[in-house]
């Protein structure tokens, strides 16, 4: 039963609007794991229902989600019966992409466009550096694969490299605390497509990084150890 249940696929779903966590539609999401947060176009109606629109400005927060066959049909059927279907979009965080499944209707009552606060609380998926303490408490700890990403020399950020493993966080804050995070680690906020252990699927996570020249500074304005040189 085991082997069975592991070979399923599991499909990505992305929850919009009142589908994300704390909305009052995100019990739609129950038989999901989360895997990182984006953005994507999408409008909304007075109550935060997501519905697809054309508007050239709209970007709101996309939460990713992964179900497996059984539990995607049971969110579809349910989300049919208030008038929700889904579409495939991208969900992009500062560059990194995934492409997901997303809930909504095809028309609002009263639509406007979503938009993106970055000092609107988020859940966030955030890669942590060895030496960094996380933004904010966690709500879970995952292991994550980064592909091309690695520890700098302080511990404190990743820089490009040969990528490993690293513990994430799971946790609620705004883009602009995360920002500010990144920098006390004289870095930036940057973001990777991760791989999720044990499932192995694909999620975003943000992380702070450092660029060649940063890492060239952090090392020559370095303080040299107590009693002499490094």
């Amino acid at each position: 039963m085991e082997a069975l249940r592991a070979a399923q696929p599991l499909i990505p779903v992305a929850a919009l609007g009142s589908l994300r966590y704390g909305g009052n539609l995100h019990w739609l999401m129950a038989g999901s794991f989360y895997a990182g947060t984006g953005a994507a176009g999408y409008c909304v109606d007075e109550d935060g229902v997501p519905c697809t629109c054309r508007s050239p400005g709209a970007l709101g927060a996309a939460e990713i989600y992964y179900a497996d066959p059984g539990s995607y049909e049971l969110m579809k059927s349910r989300a049919m019966r208030l008038g929700l279907r889904f579409s495939t979009i991208t969900v992009e965080l500062l560059g990194a992409r995934l492409q997901a499944e997303a809930l909504a209707a095809d028309s609002c009552g009263s639509p406007s466009p979503a938009r993106l606060d970055r000092r609107e609380p988020l859940r966030l998926l955030v890669a942590l550096p060895p030496h960094l303490e996380p933004p904010a408490a966690p709500m879970a700890v995952y292991t994550v694969e980064l592909p091309g990403f690695e520890p700098c020399e302080s511990l404190r950020c990743f820089q490009r490299g040969g990528g490993g493993e690293a513990a994430a966080v799971d946790v609620v804050a705004p883009l602009s605390r995360l920002e500010d995070w990144a920098r006390s680690a004289g870095a930036r906020l940057g973001a990777a497509v991760a791989r999720i252990q044990p499932h192995g699927v694909a999620g975003l996570v943000l992380l702070p990084v450092v660029d060649e020249e940063q890492t060239r500074f952090i090392i020559e304005n370095r303080p040299a150890p107590p009693g002499g040189e490094a």
